[in-house]
């Protein structure tokens, strides 16, 4: 699969969570109800739930509920072209960002574990990690928060079916929808 090919296929995911969004807006526009209200999550220094996986022709993908330094649910998506991947999990983070804004560190945890993290706003959020089919691109699609400028770290660990070396791997954080180039 091309860069070209990858950010095509970020871009259908993007688009399509957007026409969702602006679909349920659309819907609670038109029946003159007002949305329900939304229960405030209860911060927690546990995941939500256990991550789950599935196998189609997208690739294999794991939902990942992501243990966060706020009360908002956060869930990865990860998404794996190259078929290495055979488990996703939440790692945990301290307080506030130890990556720079815009920027993925890739590093090992042992042979088979790829530790990924990146900062991000504190707001309820799907973010979407890309392993490209030749595994030398990793990409975190996060939609951008707004309000608070707060940025707290976001970690991913996932597990490989054979020894994966993190300096191999170009890590790169896209905004949600934007697509460079």
């Amino acid at each position: 699969m091309t860069l070209l090919s990858l950010r095509r296929a970020v871009l259908a995911v993007a688009t399509l969570l957007a026409v969702g969004i602006f679909a349920g807006c659309i819907g609670a526009a038109t029946t003159g109800s007002p949305a329900p209200a939304s229960p405030s999550p209860i911060p927690s220094a546990a995941p939500s739930g256990a991550p789950s996986a599935s196998t189609s022709g997208e690739g294999t993908r794991f939902e990942v509920p992501l243990t966060i330094a706020t009360s908002h649910t956060v869930t990865a998506t990860v998404i794996d072209w190259t078929g290495l991947v055979t488990g996703a999990t939440s790692g945990t983070p301290g307080d506030g960002a130890s990556v720079a804004s815009g920027a993925v560190l890739l590093t090992n945890e042992g042979p088979t574990t790829l530790v990924v993290t990146w900062a991000a706003g504190p707001c309820d959020s799907t973010p979407t990690i890309v392993v490209d089919a030749g595994g030398s691109t990793l990409t975190v699609v996060q939609e951008p928060c707004t309000g608070d400028a707060i940025a707290f770290d976001r970690i991913v660990r996932l597990t490989t079916s054979q020894a994966i070396d993190a300096t191999s791997i170009t890590g790169v954080l896209q905004p949600g929808g934007d697509t460079p180039g």
